[in-house]
């Protein structure tokens, strides 16, 4: 039988790694259009997922839409017509730099129509989805899982 100074010394490891790792996972927010909208600095940065209907604009633009507005999506790849789920990290190019990394790989005047040496936009100006993953339909409900119905017999 170990002591009780070791018990107390193992628990907290373990705690202590539980904690840990509880606190690496990323969270993604299940998020609205509506709420990307009102609130583009709080979302700005953070991983999200949406669900909407996804269509392509005649000048070659990817929008998701639902009933209350429309966001810019720029896809990693080919992206499906109709209702989709769109996870991605949620941008506002306002509230970067010209010379943030992340832009790096994107041309900003063909994508995001913003001159990099010109007047950089005001926050919640320019924004957009940039997708990880678009797939047919949602996989997921943002309200949660769906109710069961429970019958009840007297």
């Amino acid at each position: 039988m170990r002591s009780r100074p070791a018990r107390i010394v193992q628990w907290t490891l373990c705690a202590a790694l539980v904690w840990t790792a509880a606190g690496a996972q990323t969270r993604r927010l299940t998020a609205n259009i509506a709420g990307l909208l009102a609130y583009p600095s709080f979302y700005h940065a953070r991983p999200i997922i949406l669900v909407g209907m996804l269509a392509q604009t005649s000048d070659g633009e990817f929008r998701l839409s639902d009933e209350d507005g429309s966001v810019r999506v720029i896809p990693n790849g080919t992206a499906p017509d109709g209702l989709d789920e769109v996870r991605g990290e949620f941008w506002d190019i306002g509230r970067m730099k010209a010379d943030d990394p992340r832009l790096a790989k994107f041309d900003l005047r063909a994508i995001f129509h913003v001159d990099p040496d010109g007047a950089w936009p005001r926050p919640g100006d320019v924004t957009a989805v940039i997708a990880s993953a678009i797939t047919s339909g949602p996989t997921s409900s943002p309200q949660g899982p769906a109710p069961v119905p429970i019958r009840l017999s007297c």
